[in-house]
């Protein structure tokens, strides 16, 4: 089940957040989409794997802070 686009309180937090596959599945698919358009995909996918490890550190910020 591809949870990318289900809302945040669906998701089974933390492991499937941070499942690295998919991560690093995502990251690959932005780099060559980038290359594709002839941006720099390396520049693109580090950008992507910088804002999305801030979201997951915010979300399990989140949760952790409600399971206090």
């Amino acid at each position: 089940m591809n949870t990318s686009k289900l809302p945040v309180s669906s998701k089974k937090i933390p492991l499937d957040v941070q499942v690295k596959e998919r991560f690093d599945s995502m990251l690959e698919q932005r780099k060559q989409w980038s290359n594709e358009l002839g941006l720099n995909g390396e520049i693109i996918k580090d950008l992507y794997a910088n804002l999305v490890r801030y979201f997951i550190d915010e979300e399990l910020k989140y949760f952790k802070s409600k399971n206090k």
